[in-house]
């Protein structure tokens, strides 16, 4: 059984809620829509898109032609495989709907709460949630109003 990448669950989970993830006569109105746009999209394009992104990212030649149905990789290098770098693959295998990015962004803020001692988190100037962890040696003496300041590279700093 091949794994679904995470990103794409999203996507699907979506679709748990509102139907079909294609609606019926998808290929022809995709075929209608793209000659009155005039737009070249050639046919097989999204397996294309897959097999780069997914050979550029998991570096494993065999494992993307075994998940295309190929008994081998050189139909791979042959007939799919574009020139995309490992960073492009990153930001591709990361394209997620809008409203997982917030529940993201709130998921790793409540990991780093976690990991501080006193139960806070900040963004360090890179974005990234980052726990909190005063230097106080009893922490009933932090000041209810005490509040760290990023200062550089997720260090922190009272003022």
């Amino acid at each position: 059984m091949n794994k679904i990448p995470p990103n794409a669950l999203e996507w699907l989970r979506l679709c748990l809620a509102q139907g079909p993830v294609a609606p019926p006569n998808y290929t022809k109105r995709m075929q209608r829509l793209r000659k009155r746009a005039n737009v070249n999209y050639p046919q097989n394009a999204a397996r294309h898109c897959f097999a780069s992104y997914h050979i550029a990212y998991h570096q494993d030649a065999a494992q993307t032609a075994f998940l295309l149905g190929h008994p081998n990789a050189a139909l791979l290098y042959k007939t799919y495989r574009e020139l995309v770098s490992f960073e492009d693959s990153e930001k591709f295998w990361d394209i997620v709907p809008d409203s997982v990015l917030g529940q993201r962004d709130e998921m790793e803020k409540k990991l780093a709460e976690s990991e501080s001692c006193c139960g806070r988190a900040l963004k360090d100037v890179s974005g990234k949630w980052v726990p909190i962890d005063p230097i106080f040696p009893d922490m009933s003496e932090i000041p209810d109003d005490w509040e760290p300041n990023a200062v550089c590279d997720g260090v922190l700093e009272n003022v």
